[in-house]
């Protein structure tokens, strides 16, 4: 595909020009195409999202041309004659930039810029930084909360006109941007059944010990709303106290199993010492439906003296239980599972073979690379393209990315 002439240059940047200049002048933070800029980005579209299609079009000719210069300067690249990126990382891939946009317009952070940059920094240059930088972020995020747009988000959350989809890419938004000043602000919300969800949902992000009391309330008197069940688990999780805990394990059982997800990822928030008992305590683990939030848990807390029934996992023959109990394992690394994990690396499951691979890999190069090895020669390719990258980080000494 030819390279874009200069003219094309000329009009791609010029269209990136245009969202720059606006993210100066509408909301005071001077961006650029680094890393760091591209996630206040991702802020800036969530407060402009408002799902109406007759903006996508022309909004996404500038965000599509400003993604496509944020994915040059942190992945490579060249824009070509068509206007997609080609020659992208190690592996010289194409990226259709301003596809992608639009769909970020018409589906919200589920097509997060960030997620999409950082998930083609991994596999087209095998590289798991981004956006070290945090101070810049957090200077950027305060830029915005000086020129009110924390306030102005509560007040768009608090908006029941907002489509419910808006008001929850709003709330995540807040979460990111705001700060403890707009805390009792939340706190007052989460005692209105039509804004608590919302106010929970922003609290994830700004876990505060205040918000304990009324959040467990809420969580207790919520009846069947499984929305407001799931924020209020995920922000208990954030603020991080054991009185949330037996609540949370009882949410492991909920008929509906979304906030049985959702009660696990809050509870994997918490430090192993609150909640590995109440687990292991439980009859999460004897439930063959909703073991695996069990293990997800007792896997991402690092709890150790879970170990041994989670080795016992790696044994079950239910792949989905069994797959929960290996991914534990890249997050607890523990001498008394090497051997059964350097079992798996030869078990009859691709995907089980390969995250093995990854959990041997937390054991050091010398021990792990005689493993992951075995698998260069896999019949299945993704298996063995996961050995090349594990074998490439070891040989250069860096940690391996976990396998999710």
């Amino acid at each position: 595909m030819p390279r874009a002439d200069k003219q094309t240059l000329d009009s791609l940047n010029a269209s990136a020009a245009l969202f720059l200049g606006a993210a100066e002048k509408r909301f005071g933070v001077k961006l650029d195409f680094s890393e760091e800029s591209l996630v206040i980005a991702d802020d800036l579209i969530s407060i402009f999202f408002k799902r109406r299609r007759k903006f996508s079009i022309v909004a996404a000719g500038f965000l599509g041309a400003y993604l496509g210069n944020a994915v040059i300067e942190s992945v490579g690249g060249r824009w070509s004659s068509s206007r997609i990126i080609e020659k992208v990382g190690v592996v010289k891939g194409k990226v259709n930039p301003f596809a992608k946009a639009l769909k970020r317009l018409e589906n919200g952070t589920r097509d997060s810029f960030v997620h999409f940059v950082k998930g083609l920094k991994y596999t087209m240059t095998r590289s798991v930084d981004f956006a070290r930088d945090r101070d810049r972020i957090a200077a950027l995020r305060e830029r915005l909360r000086s020129g009110g747009w924390d306030r102005i988000l509560l007040g768009r959350i608090s908006d029941s006109s907002e489509d419910p989809i808006v008001r929850e890419e709003l709330a995540d938004a807040l979460g990111r941007i705001g700060a403890g000043t707009i805390v009792p602000d939340l706190l007052s919300m989460l005692s209105n059944p039509e804004t608590a969800p919302y106010a929970a949902l922003a609290l994830q992000r700004i876990p505060d010990e205040r918000s304990l009391a009324p959040l467990l309330k809420l969580l207790r008197t919520s009846g069947s709303d499984s929305f407001l069940k799931m924020q209020a688990a995920m922000a208990l999780g954030a603020v991080g106290k054991p009185e949330a805990v037996p609540d949370l394990v009882a949410l492991l059982l909920d008929e509906d199993e979304l906030v049985a997800h959702y009660a696990s990822m809050g509870l994997s928030k918490m430090r192993p010492e609150f909640v590995e008992d109440a687990i292991l305590g439980s009859g999460v683990l004897n439930s063959p439906e909703r073991c695996i939030y069990g293990i997800f848990v007792l896997g991402e807390t690092g709890s150790v003296k879970a170990v041994p029934r989670l080795i016992e996992f790696l044994f079950c023959l239910d792949e989905e239980v069994k797959e929960a109990a290996v991914r534990a394992f890249q997050v607890v690394t523990d001498e008394r599972a090497f051997r059964p994990l350097s079992y798996l690396v030869s078990d009859k499951s691709s995907t089980i073979r390969v995250l093995s691979a990854y959990a041997l890999a937390g054991f050091g190069k010398e021990r792990a690379l005689p493993y992951v090895r075995k698998l260069l020669n896999d019949p299945v390719k993704s298996a063995r393209i996961h050995a090349e990258k594990l074998v490439y980080w070891l040989d250069n000494g860096l940690v391996p990315p976990r396998c999710i």
